[in-house]
């Protein structure tokens, strides 16, 4: 191995576990240090089938301002109005019935 490949892989590694320890997602890490994200990846994964031991993926962090979102299923029947001007409301159940009505107040 030519001493510029020694030192361009060594220069990548140093990056990767600069990375590591950052909490950085690997794009912010790239645009904060003027990298190319795809060439920073290539190198994350070509270094981590030569020495697995050295390169690790981080531990899972929560992304900033986001949390998971859940859908609970609609055990409750839902009805719908159609008026003859085709306006149409759907999706009324129990706990949307008080908005429907004042929907439909309006629209007298």
């Amino acid at each position: 191995m030519s001493l510029q490949s020694v030192q361009r892989r060594d220069m990548w590694q140093s990056h990767i576990t600069q990375w590591l320890s950052s909490g950085q997602s690997q794009a912010e890490y790239c645009r904060c240090h003027n990298l190319v994200l795809h060439r920073f990846t290539y190198w994350r994964h070509k270094l981590e089938t030569t020495q697995p031991h050295e390169v690790s993926s981080p531990e899972k962090k929560p992304c900033s301002g986001f949390i998971p979102a859940f859908v609970e299923p609609h055990d409750q029947p839902q009805l719908s109005v159609s008026l003859p001007n085709g306006f149409r409301i759907e999706g009324i159940n129990a706990a949307s019935l008080g908005l429907a009505q004042q929907l439909l107040e309006a629209l007298k």
